[in-house]
């Protein structure tokens, strides 16, 4: 092999490490995407959530704890107004809603952020 032979293997390496990362990088991105759209606790960053992790109801008319992060999702409970629940987890809905994850009456659901406060 002479040396411009030599060279233009070396340029086609170099072009296909370049293809191998690309599609490495495509692939974390869609399933960085997938994780986010699907609501995993714990891809989000972390709630602000003081240590002792208990929430208190504000909303006077008090809050629709749902089986699911969205405000479509099936009604568990109607949790009355300063009621305390347990926080679990957070995360956002497709519409980016901040939903917490909680624990009232010792089932497990979600609450649109809104509507608690850290006690």
């Amino acid at each position: 092999m002479n040396d411009v032979e030599s060279i233009w293997a070396k340029v086609r390496f170099w072009r296909l490490v370049k293809k191998v990362f690309l599609i490495i990088d495509l692939v974390l991105i869609v399933f960085t995407v997938l994780i986010w759209v699907n609501g995993d606790d714990n891809f989000l960053p972390k709630s602000n959530l003081r240590q002792n992790n208990n929430l208190s109801i504000i909303a006077r008319q008090g809050a629709n704890m749902r089986e699911n992060p969205d405000k479509d999702a099936i009604i568990l409970y109607s949790i009355p107004y300063k009621t305390k629940i347990q926080f679990i987890g957070s995360a956002y809905s497709k519409t980016k809603s901040k939903w917490y994850k909680v624990d009232y009456k010792a089932k497990v659901g979600w609450v649109w952020s809104k509507n608690v406060k850290n006690v």
